[in-house]
């Protein structure tokens, strides 16, 4: 898991010319993509890796792959916008490098706040994408609403978990999703469930 941390760090950081950056960072997200497989390697039927504030479980394993594969797609899919037309390739190349790297965080991290803040920090690469590489005039219009309705959705949940650490003075994330809804029946527990998934329902 770090080494793809790692990895991915070392494609935004690097330099070797436009066709040289273009190509290198889709070869390296491909590996990413390859070496994050072996993610899925378990001996039982569902494994949990714990080191500091990082947990890796069957679940954060899929949705890091996931993420790198979907990263790899979008530098494929915008070759010919993109490369092809020389507009701006070594920023577009960091912006989905960066926005790769801070989902790997939020995927593998055990702590709640941490989860928060890496979560709600995903919105600023993808508003960069939305604002540069957006071909439609009302780009700017849908990137304010984005950010409104995230962070509108989002603060319940943030109130949620300064709640839950208030009272059981810990943010670690299966701790808090387990203590949340306890002692809570019918409409209320309906209601922590609603404050818990809306930031990804709305995301």
């Amino acid at each position: 898991m770090l080494g793809l941390l790692v990895m991915n760090l070392l494609f935004i950081c690097s330099y070797l010319g436009l066709t040289g950056y273009w190509f290198m960072s889709l070869w390296g997200l491909g590996l990413m993509t390859f070496l994050s497989f072996s993610l899925f390697y378990s001996p039982g039927v569902s494994f949990s890796f714990e080191f500091g504030y990082f947990d890796l479980d069957g679940m954060s394993a899929s949705l890091i792959v996931l993420t790198c594969w979907i990263s790899m797609l979008m530098l494929l899919s915008s070759f010919m916008g993109v490369f092809n037309g020389l507009n701006k390739v070594i920023e577009f190349c960091i912006c989905i490098g960066g926005l790769n790297f801070i989902l790997l965080l939020t995927f593998s991290l055990s702590n709640a706040f941490l989860f928060y803040v890496f979560f709600e920090g995903s919105l600023v690469p993808t508003l960069v994408l939305i604002l540069s590489w957006g071909y439609q005039p009302e780009r700017m219009q849908a990137g304010m609403y984005m950010m409104m309705y995230t962070i509108m959705a989002s603060l319940p949940f943030l109130a949620l978990l300064m709640s839950v650490y208030n009272s059981e003075s810990s943010l670690f994330l299966l701790f808090v999703m387990g203590s949340s809804g306890a002692g809570l029946i019918g409409w209320e527990w309906n209601f922590w469930f609603f404050i818990i998934f809306a930031p990804f329902l709305v995301k």
